[in-house]
């Protein structure tokens, strides 16, 4: 238990006890903090019952924290990443199997295997460029305001909220790939299957 008495009183209390202070910090200079450090450890190094805290430890400590925190939060953030990844990927061969029979009416009236290919390119761009709209945007805002919120609340300190340039370069970069490549597969799905055959299914 503590108790909070008035400075006054401690003397009354304790006549033997000369000096009642349990905690003394010492400032200086942030790029003399290495020489500070070993002062007052070379200063102390005899007494035994004096405990020291430095600030480059506590850094440390919460560098250990900060990094057990952000371990989950990435996987989370992996899982979120990947599913989207498998949506889309999924929303693009629901799209190309139903609409076979289009593709081959479309072909039946003019349209050349050129033509078919491109327009499956774009339809697959747009979905991809959809994609990376909406994650600058909106990812962009969420991540923003969550540090915001969490800066205010103080839980880890303060917080700067910094554009994550790499993760964005590669979910865009898988993003495009997986464009091309399902764009290379569209096409030679269509063209595998006769004219006739895919204007009768349903």
């Amino acid at each position: 238990p503590f108790f909070y008495v008035p400075d006054a009183l401690l003397p009354l209390l304790k006549e033997s006890v000369d000096n009642f202070n349990t905690h003394y910090m010492v400032e200086g200079e942030p790029d003399k903090e290495v020489q500070i450090e070993e002062a007052v450890i070379d200063m102390m190094e005899d007494w035994d019952h004096v405990e020291i805290n430095f600030l480059s430890d506590i850094r440390h400590q919460m560098v250990k924290s900060m990094e057990q925190i952000k371990l989950p939060l990435y996987g989370l953030v992996v899982f979120i990443a990947l599913f989207g990844i498998l949506n889309l990927v999924n929303t693009l061969l629901t799209n190309v199997v139903t609409r076979r029979q289009e593709f081959g009416i479309l072909q039946s009236v003019g349209m050349s295997g050129g033509q078919l290919s491109a327009m499956l390119k774009a339809e697959c761009f747009f979905y991809v460029a959809g994609t990376i709209l909406i994650t600058l945007t909106l990812g962009t805002a969420s991540g923003w305001t969550l540090c915001r919120i969490f800066d205010q609340l103080g839980t880890f300190g303060k917080l700067v909220f910094h554009f994550p340039f790499v993760p964005v370069f590669v979910f865009a970069a898988l993003l495009l790939v997986i464009q091309m490549v399902f764009s290379v597969w569209a096409v030679r799905y269509c063209g595998k299957e006769p004219l006739i055959q895919r204007i009768k299914s349903e």
